[in-house]
């Protein structure tokens, strides 16, 4: 997570509306597939981490997927804010 835009919580101003995406706070091992353009499944493993930031008014995702055969780098996802994935490789 962003250290500067981290918030120890909700906002009390989202009241209850908080408790919807709370629950997703954490950090949780996931497995998933990708398709790649050719049809191949590659099965995958990574980290979800989502935190509340900027004061609690919102919460932030990043996914960070472990190698694969085709690729040796980790690589890290997050939301741009303009609908669009960020994605850089990680050592």
């Amino acid at each position: 997570m962003i250290t500067e835009l981290r918030a120890a919580g909700p906002s009390a101003s989202l009241g209850d509306h908080a408790d919807l995406l709370g629950r997703l706070i954490g950090s949780w091992d996931v497995q998933y597939m990708d398709i790649s353009k050719s049809g191949k499944t590659i099965y995958r493993t990574g980290q979800l981490l989502v935190g509340w930031v900027m004061d609690g008014h919102a919460i932030e995702d990043f996914w960070i997927v472990n190698p694969s055969d085709s690729s040796r780098n980790r690589e890290v996802y997050a939301d741009d804010g303009c609908g669009k994935d960020a994605h850089r490789h990680i050592d």
